[in-house]
């Protein structure tokens, strides 16, 4: 009789990693990529009037600047058995045409200064995006298999269930850091604003509720409910 092959939900691989197609360098790369995005939702610095807008700003584009130039570095000193580098992804050609016509537009725009440099409050012009941009590329030429993917899942899972755990302890009247102190209001947790708040929970909900319902493993199932 043929046994029947159980299929792995999803993330019942997760965190193991053992993946010999990837060297050091592209582990540094991918890893540095991924918890900077991580930590993004939950840096603040509250010397800033403006949701913590410049500070989340500056520590998304400085640390991806830098990875972004190793990144380039290594690209170009690397020798490669295959050919090279080539965009990959489903958004790659998207983001390309994106990046190129921000940067037409910010030439062509009636204060370039402003466009490149984003406005005062947020500071998250022309050079933002690219970063963002930047990042994606950087994530998508570094992961291999599944098991990048499921790391990658995992972290974002992890940065989203903070998030949502402080909103319901702000929610209920119980925030440890002070902030909150009207109990049944808009929560903002790490974010300083509600909005963003809810619009980083709604991206990962649909996610967070696929893999708690498919996991056989209680810390991932609760983590991914959490950050629902």
């Amino acid at each position: 009789m043929s046994e029947k092959k159980n299929k792995k939900p999803a993330f019942d691989s997760i965190p193991t990693v053992s993946n010999s197609q990837k060297n050091w360098m592209e582990w540094i790369l991918f890893l540095s990529v991924a918890i900077v995005l991580a930590l993004i939702p939950l840096v603040y610095d509250t010397s800033v009037n403006r949701v913590f807008d410049i500070g989340k700003a500056l520590y998304l584009k400085l640390p991806i600047a830098v990875i972004a130039f190793l990144w380039a570095f290594y690209r170009l000193t690397e020798r490669h058995e295959t050919k090279s580098y080539e965009p990959s992804g489903t958004f790659a050609l998207p983001l390309l045409m994106l990046g190129l016509s921000s940067v037409v537009a910010t030439i062509l725009s009636i204060d370039p200064w402003m466009s490149a440099v984003g406005v005062y409050e947020r500071q998250f012009g022309l050079h933002g995006l690219l970063t963002c941009i930047a990042a994606y590329f950087i994530l998508t030429s570094t992961m291999k298999n599944k098991t990048d993917s499921n790391i990658l899942l995992f972290i974002v899972l992890l940065s989203s269930a903070i998030v949502g755990g402080y909103a319901i302890l702000q929610w209920t009247n119980h925030d440890p850091l002070g902030w909150f102190d009207e109990p049944y209001g808009k929560v903002y947790s790490f974010l300083g604003n509600a909005n963003f708040a809810g619009n980083l929970l709604a991206l990962v909900c649909p996610l967070s509720l696929f893999i708690g319902y498919t996991t056989e493993k209680p810390f991932i199932r609760n983590l991914a409910f959490i950050s629902a």
